[in-house]
């Protein structure tokens, strides 16, 4: 029996991994494509109603997961300003989930940051569930959701350095998500 021991170990490792690649998808985090967007209920910033992605059914939603700290997060910023502007007033919601930590100062520290830098899109304040259910496992991570509340896309890492660029990529993936059929 003792000699089966490491065999029992290695085949333990081996399932524990398989576990952890099956829940965070091979893509290194963010929801599975296609599957149904977790639920969101949270503050935002400066508004008194909560977000509630369940009110937003039937429309393309935009959440890129950031944080104050976090260089290449602020390298997307401008292009979610501009993606905000762009699609105001039609069928896509442009929103950014901040993931500092939610401890007393956050709300005054994420205000003067968005302002010093003439942001106006809606933030989301996480206090870390939605990142849980989402498997948010680095930032800048970028999640389209389609109408129909599945999953387009989630990208992790920062598009590319221009935010030009990064603003036709995403809007490429939000017109994807536009066109997809529901239960697609």
């Amino acid at each position: 029996m003792d000699s089966l021991r490491p065999v029992f170990r290695w085949l333990l490792i081996i399932g524990l991994i398989g576990a952890a690649v099956k829940y965070y998808g091979p893509g290194g985090g963010g929801p599975p494509t296609g599957a149904p967007a977790p639920a969101i209920s949270a503050p935002v910033l400066g508004q008194a109603a909560p977000f509630e992605l369940t009110a937003h059914r039937g429309r393309t939603i935009v959440l890129d997961f950031w944080a104050t700290w976090c260089p290449p997060c602020q390298r997307t910023l401008p292009a979610l300003q501009q993606l905000h502007d762009h699609y105001k007033g039609t069928d896509v919601d442009v929103f950014a989930v901040n993931t500092d930590s939610p401890d007393a100062g956050r709300d005054r520290l994420v205000g003067e940051f968005l302002k010093r830098r003439g942001y106006g899109f809606p933030v989301i304040l996480d206090g870390g569930a939605i990142s849980r259910d989402y498997r948010i496992q680095a930032i800048p991570t970028l999640v389209i959701i389609r109408p129909d509340g599945r999953v387009e896309e989630a990208h992790v890492g920062l598009l590319d350095d221009d935010p030009k660029a990064i603003f036709l990529a995403i809007s490429e993936m939000i017109e994807a998500a536009r066109k997809t059929p529901a239960g697609a």
